[in-house]
C-alpha cells in the first residue's frame, strides 16, 4: 500500500492524506515492443528484455510525474479525513464503483442517492451527509488503457526509454531513472496539480 500526501479535498488550506491500494491492472501494452524498437532504430532482439524493463520504468516515471494513471486500474482510496467534496486523484477516471464510510469499525456502503459525482476526466465526489472524521473508502476505475493513451504521451514514454537505453552507464551526467527534458515538456501538457 502506498501513502500519498496531497490535497484531497477542496477545503481551503487543508492538506489531507489518503492511502491507495491497486486492486487490479489491465494486462495490455501501452506501447508495444515493436513500436519502441522502431522508434529507437533497433532491429535486433538481443535487448528486448531490457527495453521492456525500461519501458515499464518510463510508464512508472510518467505516472508519478503527471499524477495520471496510464494503465487502466481499479483502485481503493482510503481517507481518514475528508470534506463534503473530495477531488479524487489519479485521473483520468472511468467510473466510481463504490463509496463506503467507516464508523467505529463498522462499514457502510453508500447508495447512489447519498452522493453525486461531478467532473469529466478528473471527478469530484460530493457527499450529501459528510462526517468530518469518519473513514471513507472509494473504489474507482481509472487510467487511459492502451487504446486511449494520447499519442504524445506514447512519444514521451518512448523518448524516456531511448534516453535510459542510451545512458545505461550514466556517462553523460544525466541522473539515472530520470526523464529527458523533451519528454517532460510533453508530459507537462497533461500534468495534474493538486487543488
Amino acid at each position: 500500500m502506498e501513502t500519498y500526501t496531497q490535497i484531497a479535498t477542496r477545503n481551503t488550506g487543508q492538506t489531507l492524506g489518503y492511502t491507495k491500494s491497486i486492486n487490479s491492472t489491465t494486462d495490455e501494452d501501452i506501447v508495444t515492443l515493436a513500436e519502441v524498437k522502431s522508434f529507437m532504430g533497433i532491429t535486433h532482439s538481443d535487448d528486448d528484455t531490457l527495453i521492456d524493463t525500461l519501458l515499464e520504468m518510463a510508464i512508472d516515471l510518467a505516472e508519478r510525474y503527471t499524477g495520471l494513471m496510464i494503465y487502466r486500474r481499479t483502485l481503493t482510496l482510503e481517507y481518514t479525513q475528508y470534506a463534503s467534496a473530495v477531488l479524487l486523484p489519479w485521473p483520468p477516471h472511468v467510473s466510481i464503483d463504490a463509496v463506503r464510510t467507516k464508523t467505529l469499525g463498522e462499514e457502510t456502503t453508500l447508495t447512489s442517492d447519498e452522493y453525486f459525482i461531478t467532473g469529466q476526466d478528473q471527478k469530484t465526489l460530493h457527499l450529501k451527509n459528510a462526517v468530518s472524521y469518519e473513514g471513507l473508502e472509494v473504489d474507482l476505475t481509472t487510467g487511459y488503457g492502451a487504446s486511449d493513451v494520447p499519442a504524445s504521451i506514447k512519444v514521451a514514454l518512448m523518448k524516456t526509454t531511448l534516453s535510459q537505453y542510451e545512458d545505461r552507464n550514466n556517462v553523460s551526467g544525466v541522473t539515472p531513472y530520470s526523464m529527458p527534458n523533451d519528454a517532460k515538456t510533453i508530459l507537462n501538457l497533461y500534468r495534474r496539480r493538486s487543488i
